[in-house]
């Protein structure tokens, strides 16, 4: 048994210190342009006899009037030489399970930080929870650049980002969507596990919800025309950026471009 989470209270709000785990690192890779002659007398003292710094991973569990927020979840199984992937343990040390967390907030897609998103046949590990992250997160760990980052850094982002896009879990959202009156599906492009099955929950949602308006973004650059040619049918609105739309039509001209999209989409 671990020890009881640190307690914070933030004006009134109770938060909660969950501890993932423990790694050593170089002083140099926590201060920029570390130089031992001259910071060194400040940081030797905190050095371990292989002149490292300790230091520990972690998240925060926030207890807010809507209902409990997880900020960051940890590395899961994606650091398996480290004492890390303790953010679950901290939580049921609490008496949290998975499925009482309303809503996630991931501050950047590093491991330490996703990994914990994911259990291990890489499904959602909080089902019930809104996950939110920046889009300019988003769009970086899905893009080719973060796939192919040495020794697998974007494996565990990818992972999370796929797992809480997915067509089942889109599905299951049906019975909100249906109280709505726009549904926005963001973005094309950002959306590798959904993005082929689009057209096929897109089609069911207009059966389930054939009141609903359908909204679709993008992402620069966006994905391969081929998908998308399938999902505009099923759409109300389509709504990319001049240069996403001037890179999925080969036109420059703005009617031009409203044009090749409308032709495909309902009047």
């Amino acid at each position: 048994m671990r020890d009881r989470p640190a307690r914070l209270d933030a004006n009134g709000v109770a938060c909660h210190v969950l501890i993932d785990g423990w790694r050593t690192v170089s002083p140099r890779f926590v201060f920029e342009g570390y130089d031992d002659a001259v910071q060194g007398e400040f940081v030797r003292p905190y050095l371990d006899a292989d002149d490292k710094l300790p230091g520990r991973m972690s998240a925060l569990l926030v207890e807010s009037a809507d209902g409990l927020v997880l900020i960051d979840a940890g590395n899961g199984r994606f650091a398996p030489d480290l004492d890390a992937g303790h953010v679950h343990e901290a939580l049921e040390t609490l008496g949290v399970h998975p499925w009482d967390i309303r809503c996630v907030i991931i501050t950047h897609g590093h491991a330490d930080h996703v990994g914990g998103l994911v259990g291990p046949r890489d499904e959602p590990a909080f089902p019930d929870a809104r996950h939110v992250i920046h889009r300019t997160e988003a769009e970086f760990w899905s893009s080719p650049e973060a796939e192919a980052l040495p020794n697998g850094a974007g494996l565990p982002a990818q992972t999370a980002l796929m797992a809480l896009l997915d067509a089942e879990l889109f599905r299951k959202c049906f019975d909100v969507f249906k109280k709505c009156a726009f549904v926005q599906v963001g973005y094309f492009g950002l959306l590798p596990t959904l993005t082929p099955q689009l057209p096929n929950v897109l089609k069911e949602l207009r059966s389930a919800a054939p009141h609903v308006k359908i909204a679709l973004d993008t992402v620069n650059p966006p994905a391969d025309r081929a998908l998308l040619d399938p999902i505009l049918p099923l759409l109300d609105i389509f709504a990319p950026s001049r240069t996403e739309a001037a890179a999925l039509t080969g036109k420059k001209d703005a009617t031009k471009m409203v044009a090749a999209f409308r032709r495909l989409m309902p009047n």
